[in-house]
């Protein structure tokens, strides 16, 4: 993953990827939140594939993250954790919310319920409503 910001889509047209963490030499192009203000809005994360793009959200807002070869890391508070994976041969990628206290899960659960109430997302306890 690069900090370098990404300017155009597969189309050489300007698009939400451009404020976004491109990932280098991936098989299909694809882009991280740069979370904080220049992430807001913006989905978790974009892949393009054939002139198709899927977006993926996170119903949280994203902090700054730290970024370490192929993993990008969004700390939310103390011990909760979104870790994004680049796959390592480069043709996806796959979150994980780490928790590692009851604390943390607390805090958590807390947060998705705030989440949900003022998105009028679907779940409820610790599921995570992704949206596409």
């Amino acid at each position: 993953v690069s900090m370098a910001r990404t300017v155009s889509d597969a189309s050489g047209e300007l698009d939400d990827t451009g404020a976004m963490l491109g990932v280098a030499a991936p098989v299909f192009p694809m882009w991280f939140n740069p979370g904080g203000d220049a992430g807001a809005g913006l989905p978790l994360g974009v892949i393009e594939a054939d002139g198709e793009w899927v977006k993926i959200w996170f119903p949280l807002e994203l902090p700054a993250p730290v970024v370490d070869d192929r993993f990008v890391t969004y700390e939310f508070a103390a011990g909760v954790r979104l870790l994004v994976a680049v796959m390592t041969d480069g043709s996806g990628f796959r979150p994980v919310v780490e928790l590692d206290s009851p604390e943390a899960a607390d805090w958590f659960e807390d947060a998705l319920e705030t989440a949900r109430d003022e998105g009028g997302l679907l779940g409820e306890g610790l599921d995570i409503p992704y949206r596409l």
